[in-house]
């Protein structure tokens, strides 16, 4: 060893004293995104202008003869010292399409034409000495098409920058691009800046030194143009370094394993060796250094699960080597390669920008075994190694911003999910810096269900067993199993391989024993063949392989002969029943068929919709035929057309029962959708129609692209249709083929792709989303019969729920299965619960052999939220055995809570015991009851009977409250709370809701109601977790919240539509908040009240008051008695006073009336109609009506208006003389009476012609009346004498008026028809006149004996008209007048004198 490593020495000596190599120029591309070199110029990359950073237009686009000639540009002077190819340069020129040059003698002229078009180097009518970022000259040049100098950075590391600006180069419409010197280096760099996206470039770079040499950039002269943004972190460069060994860069590790790994890096030389130097992260000590042939070279002699920092340098010759590269650092992995496998990571970002910064890591160990980010967009993928068999850690291994916005999926080497991340909103899938996302079992080998088994017979030629020979079988790189380890003696012996289908197995030495030559074994597959053969006889090494073979599992799977048995089900009422059945070969499928065998369902178990009538279903066993094996056919995935996600679809058939195992889609992004499958119905004229019957599990692609997608629905033979259910989270879309389809695609025997919904009839050109259809022809066993009917309804879960058990244990009850287990019993022997069915569980039934016993008897969810108190009740007989314990447990929510252990026996079968727990505590809306035995290991104990179960609860009133929801766009962002904020519990919730794109506003309305105690004050919280509100810009939303009062609705909480948001939306702004001003909610705190309130407008007459006060008010239950905090007002001054107050509709309340803060009250009867009827607090009493009311006028300490008496008095005394007094009496009508004549009756008690009567009336009114001899208008005294005391009646006369106040009024007496007393006013002349004869058949005559003076004679008949008028002359002793015009009756003769008035009547009669 010693010899060999002095030799190494010696010509390791040998490389670094030798003769070095010439220097040259050397090249390498920084790569993608590499922002600009030595970080120096920071600026956006069309700053170039004379004002910024100094700056200058070096070659005008109009220089030389104008836009359209190539001119060289005048000699520009290098501000620095700089060499080119070992020289020093001092100044330089450029042209128009991307030539700098350090031969100045060019300056200012033409280029020659042959440069116009670039070319490969070296080019002879190139100037020597030339820099070239050439292409094509494309004249005319645009206004902006300059080429600018500037200096970047300071001394003695200056760039001088020569920037092609906005221009027009190839067939580019603009370029940004540049040449760049740098001071000290020599360093020449060639800057991809920006271009516009249309035009193509096809650049030549790379540096001539003469006609014969140069130096060009791999893909000249057709190097393209790469688009990059206008800020410089993404431009790109190449670099020229003067020297003889350059840097090496891209530093990466690969093949990582325990002990070892692959170091890679990029070359810019050709080297004759390398070294890679390693030491521990953190270390100080010094490295470890090892020679390697190059790049790709194996590092090895490491530690597992270290993290080691390593370097690399190059060695171009003898004595010449790069410096060490910066340090990289890589660390090892738990095992080696052949123990690991690649695990796919799906990333997605719900934004679209990347994970900005975050950073998944997986460890094994406790060590990273690799890291995962997405750098932007929306969906990315990455692979790490992982070890098999060791556990995986998935955490975070850099916290960055957006952490909700973060979504992943890791995949096994089987294409089997064994991790979900899912993105969400930031109050739902926010995560922190020690998240833990979960973890797995690494894994490389296939699933064992998808394992088969291989035999292997082993012998041994000398009979000693295989003396410690293991044969191992390698599939993927991985052991998948071994054989010989317990061949330990004997001739045969044989042992089992389990190996993954389909794949080459490899044979070879796991372990080398001795006397290998003994050993033989055959393979066989599990159908009998032998696959693989070794003879004993032929030796072999550690590394012997011995040869390969193919695993097959396949066993031939059809016909099926399963035959299934499903007992017949009875639903617990209108409810779904399950049904279960299971092929004997776990590698089949159950199928569920509906009537018309078409499978709605697939799996072990199948749940129906709920029963309400007798229904059947079919059910049979289905398997892939793979004697077969899939069929690809439909339509190609090169179809031109469109993407957009719509509902439409294509018809099929299927002949025979099969799988579609998969098809092709292609996406344009995010889409999360399922294969939905339909009956068959319709056409394309009428569209589709038919049920759905199943949908595929949901399908994600996560990026754009065409995707072979998995579907996995099995079909009986039938037409059916297929379309796609689009999901939420969806931002992309797929495609839809417009043209080219060539309906039908068929599988001979198997289905037919037979046309497309859309068009019309009979053009099926379209196709709608799934291409490259895969399919797998089966087969299936006996149809059985899974038959259900609706069973009776469970008692209904609501409190109070009981159960007398006298049906047995209830269907919606849940009894554990044991022995023994929870039965429904009528007695147990001859005794029972109160002499009536119970349930009970029997332990000594079962006997000494039973098992332990931990047995439960469980009731439905009972709904229990917002009670004052839950008491859970029942009778039982618990009869103890040592080892045994009874518990009455509830269900809190979340746990199972024990409330009571019972140890000693409680009750008897006579007298049972009762028990009555309070779990007020643990109410819940998923609130349940279990009763629980056990017999802990099995001790023979008693038994425990159960009956007459209750739960029973004081419910907490509580009313309905809707809350109304109508989101923008962002659905996610908006969520809602009504909480109780005195007790903190929250009632109600609502959102994250789904996003609405595109807008909907039915979809993006949501409405829930939910009943809230009555007793709570509650605050109702609307957040937007953007910031914005419910207003995305384009959609505004709004929020609305009532309580569901039985009249109707009571509004709590609305949006504030007269506000606007920022972006000037009438709609969406929440009253607080914004992205610049949180919080970002709205809040409103609120009682639940539907009390309605009525206007009650009470008035008291002060009108009859004695005592001193000053202002009245009302006293009563409402106001808690207050005195005057309900004063009274009197504005028009009639001393009626009246208040008008909101009361509660429908409340009886009592009051009063009182002035001046109970200075003084009423006294009120206990007996009127109006009062409470209490002797010692007599109040008015009032139920309060449900419209506003105004009560009527009431006197003080009175049920009634207050009144007055007013006595009418008319003198009747000439009526009386000529006994002209009407037989029916002598009555007053009027205003006050309801113009009645025969209601109100006169009397003249004392004889003296006065007749009177009294009326009790409301104070302060007009009275309107008249009087009347008899009991009928037509003897109602004549109006048109009462002009002068009346107002007009509307008929031609008059009636009589006059005002009454607040006290009692007798009225002065007047005479029949006449405004005055006329008792006074008779002269003793008008006394002596006779008239006869009377009655007369027409003619009549008055007589006087006094001859003095004029006296009016009228006739007036009984209405009041005036019929004849004439003047009885003084001195004139008789007047006879004649009536015989006029028809029989009674009339009146008016006598009218300077002394007064006299009436007389008169009866004509023929």
């Amino acid at each position: 060893m010693k010899q060999k490593l002095t030799l190494w020495l010696a010509c390791f000596f040998f490389l670094v004293t030798g003769s070095l190599s010439a220097q040259t120029y050397g090249w390498w591309d920084s790569g993608a995104s590499a922002g600009n070199p030595g970080g120096v110029r920071t600026g956006y990359d069309y700053y170039q202008s004379s004002s910024s950073s100094g700056y200058t237009n070096i070659l005008d686009n109009t220089a030389g003869s104008g836009a359209s000639s190539n001119e060289w540009s005048a000699a520009q002077t290098i501000p620095f010292t700089f060499n080119f190819y070992g020289s020093a340069v001092t100044k330089f020129c450029v042209n128009k399409n991307g030539l700098m040059t350090f031969d100045t003698t060019v300056a200012s002229t033409v280029v020659d034409t042959n440069l116009n078009d670039n070319s490969s180097l070296p080019n002879s009518a190139m100037p020597n000495n030339t820099i070239a970022y050439w292409d094509a000259f494309n004249p005319p040049l645009a206004s902006n098409d300059d080429v600018f100098m500037g200096v970047e950075g300071t001394a003695p590391n200056r760039q001088l920058w020569v920037v092609y600006h906005s221009y027009k180069i190839g067939t580019l419409s603009y370029a940004y691009f540049a040449m760049v010197l740098e001071e000290s280096t020599n360093n020449i760099y060639l800057v991809d800046m920006n271009y516009v996206g249309s035009g193509t470039a096809t650049f030549t770079k790379g540096l001539q030194i003469n006609s014969t040499t140069a130096f060009e950039v791999t893909g000249s002269p057709s190097i393209g143009a790469q688009y990059v943004g206008s800020n410089y972190p993404d431009n790109t460069f190449i670099t020229f370094a003067w020297g003889t060994c350059f840097p090496t860069g891209g530093l990466n590790a690969t093949d990582i394993a325990d002990v070892s790994f692959k170091a890679n890096w990029s070359s810019n030389n050709t080297p004759i060796g390398a070294q890679v130097r390693y030491r521990a992260t953190g270390s100080t000590g010094a490295y470890t250094v090892t020679n390697v042939a190059g790049s790709g070279s194996a590092v090895s002699g490491l530690t597992a699960l270290t993290s080691y920092d390593w370097s690399v340098r190059e060695i171009c010759a003898a004595g010449d080597t790069t410096v060490w590269s910066s340090d990289v650092t890589t660390t090892t992995a738990a095992c080696g390669l052949t123990s690991q496998c690649q695990y796919t990571v799906y990333m997605v970002d719900s934004w679209g920008d990347g994970w900005n910064g975050n950073v998944i890591d997986f460890s094994q160990g406790g060590v990273s075994a690799g890291t995962v980010t997405l750098a932007s967009g929306s969906a990315g993928t990455a692979t790490i190694n992982l070890c098999s068999g060791d556990s995986v850690t998935v955490g975070v291994a850099n916290l960055g911003s957006f952490s909700y916005e973060v979504g992943f999926t890791v995949v096994d080497p089987n294409g089997d999910t064994v991790l979900v991340r899912n993105y969400g909103s930031s109050s739902t899938a926010s995560f922190t810096a020690t998240t833990v996302f979960g973890t797995f079992l690494a894994q490389c080998s296939c699933a064992p269900q998808y394992q088969c088994s291989y035999t292997v017979n082993m012998t041994d030629a000398y009979g000693d067993g295989w003396n410690g020979n293991i044969i191992a079988f390698v599939q993927n790189g991985q052991v998948a199993g071994s054989v010989g380890s317990t061949f330990t003696n004997g001739s045969a012996a044989t042992e089992y391989v389990s190996l993954c289908p389909d794949d080459t197995v490899t044979v070879v030495v796991g372990t080398l024993g001795s006397w290998t030559s003994e050993v033989g074994f055959t393979v066989v597959n599990p159908n009998g063949v032998v696959v693989f053969t070794h003879t004993a006889g032929n030796t072999f090494t550690a590394s012997t392989v011995f040869g390969q073979f193919s695993s097959p599992c396949l066993t031939p799977t059809c016909p099926v002969t399963d035959t299934l048995s499903i007992p017949a089900q009875s639903s617990c009422g209108t409810a779904s029943v399950t049904f279960t059945a299971s092929a004997s070969n776990p590698n089949n499928t159950v199928l569920w068929l509906d009537a018309n065998s078409a499978v709605i369902a697939m799996g072990n178990s199948f749940t129906t919709p709920p029963v309400t009538a007798a229904v059947s279903y079919g059910a049979t066993v289905y398997a892939d035929d793979n004697a077969t094996g899939p069929v690809s056919f439909g339509p190609p995935t090169t179809l031109t057309g469109g993407f957009g996600n719509f509902t439409n679809g294509m018809w099929f058939s299927v002949q025979k029962p099969m799988t579609l195992d998969s098809i092709s889609v292609i996406s344009n992004g995010l889409v999360n959708f399922q294969v939905r499958i339909s009956e068959g119905g319709g056409n394309k004229t009428s569209g589709h129609s038919g049920a759905e019957l199943m949908r595929s599990d949901t399908i994600s692609v996560a990026a754009a692209g065409t995707h072979q997608v998995p579907v996995g629905l099995t079909l009986m033979p039938g037409t059916y249709y297929i379309n796609m259910a689009f999901l939420g989270g969806t931002t992309g879309q797929l495609h839809r083929a417009t043209a080219g389809g060539a309906y039908p695609y068929t599988v001979a025997g198997v289905a037919s792709l037979d046309s497309v919904q859309f068009g019309a009839s009979g053009t099926n050109t379209r196709v709608y989303y799934a291409y490259d259809w895969v399919v797998s022809e089966g087969c299936v066993g006996p149809i059985a019969t899974a038959s259900a009917t609706p069973g009776a309804a469970p008692v209904a879960t609501v409190i109070p729920y009981s159960m007398d058990f006298n049906s047995g244990i209830p269907c919606d009850w849940t009894s554990d299965v044991s022995n023994p287990m929870w039965e429904g019993v009528t007695s147990y022997g001859s005794s029972s619960i109160n002499g009536s069915a119970f349930v009970m569980i029997d332990d000594d039934a079962a006997g000494s052999s039973a098992g332990a016993v931990n047995a439960s008897l469980t009731t439905p969810v009972i709904p229990a939220m917002g009670y004052d108190t839950i008491t859970v009740e029942f009778d039982h007989y618990w009869r103890s055995y040592p080892g045994t314990a009874g518990y009455v447990e509830v269900f809190d929510g979340a746990n199972w809570v024990t409330v009571d252990t019972m140890t000693a026996t409680r009750g008897s079968w006579t007298a049972p015991a009762h028990e009555n727990y309070n779990v007020t505590a643990y109410q819940n809306n998923d609130f349940q009851v279990r009763l629980r035995y056990s017999d802990g290991t099995g001790t023979w104990g008693w038994y425990w009977a159960v009956d007459n179960f209750l739960i029973d609860g004081a419910l907490t009133p509580c009313t309905n409250v809707r809350v109304e929801v109508l989101t923008d766009i962002y659905g996610s962002e908006t969520s809602w709370y009504i909480k109780d904020i005195n007790t903190g519990v929250v009632w109600a919730t609502g959102g994250p809701y789904s996003d609405v794109s595109p807008y909907n506003a039915a979809a993006a309305l949501h409405v829930d109601t939910v009943c809230i105690p009555d007793n709570g004050t509650y605050e109702f919280r609307i957040n937007d977790s953007y910031g914005d509100g419910l207003d995305d810009g384009t959609n505004a939303g709004w929020y609305q919240v009532d309580i569901l009062c039985p009249w109707g609705d009571n509004r709590v909480a609305t949006i504030d539509t007269t506000l606007t948001s920022v972006n000037g939306a009438p709609w969406g702004a929440f009253h607080y908040g914004s992205t610049t001003n949180p919080p970002m909610y709205d809040s409103t705190v609120f009682n639940i009240s539907c009390v309605q309130y009525t206007n009650v407008t009470f008035q008291v007459d002060m009108n009859k008051v004695t005592q001193g006060f000053t202002t009245p008010e009302v006293n009563g239950t409402w106001n808690n008695w207050c005195g005057n905090c309900n004063a009274m007002s009197d504005p028009d001054g009639d001393n009626v006073w009246e208040v008008t107050l909101p009361l509660v509709q429908g409340s009886m309340v009592e009051f009063k009336y009182s002035a001046d803060s109970w200075t003084i009250q009423e006294m009120n009867d206990p007996t009127a109609s109006c009062t409470n009827g209490n002797a010692t607090y007599t109040n008015r009493v009032l139920t309060v009506p449900a419209s506003d009311t105004t009560l009527p006028v009431v006197c003080w300490s009175s049920c009634d208006a207050c009144s007055i008496e007013v006595t009418f008095n008319v003198n009747m005394a000439w009526e009386v003389a000529n006994n002209a007094i009407d037989s029916n009496g002598v009555h007053v009508a009027g205003s006050f009476q309801g113009w009645s004549p025969s209601t109100t009756e006169m009397t003249d008690p004392d004889g003296d012609g006065i007749y009177s009567v009294t009326v009790e009336m409301p104070l302060n009114q007009d009275l309107f009346y008249k009087y009347i001899n008899g009991n009928d208008w037509a003897m109602a005294e004549a109006s048109g004498d009462l002009a002068a005391c009346g107002v007009s009646d509307g008929f031609g006369g008059y009636n009589r008026n006059t005002s009454v106040g607040n006290a009692d009024t007798s009225l002065a007496v007047v005479c029949f028809t006449k405004c005055y007393d006329c008792a006074v006013s008779i002269d003793e002349a008008l006394g002596t006149i006779n008239l006869f004869p009377n009655p007369t058949s027409g003619a009549f005559t008055l007589e006087r004996s006094e001859l003095a003076g004029n006296i009016e004679v009228t006739v007036i008949g009984l209405q009041g008209q005036l019929l004849l008028a004439t003047e009885w002359t003084s001195g004139q002793s008789e007047l006879n007048i004649d009536l015989s015009d006029l028809a029989a009756g009674v009339y009146m003769v008016r006598l009218t004198a300077e002394e007064g008035t006299r009436t007389l009547r008169v009866a004509v009669q023929r």
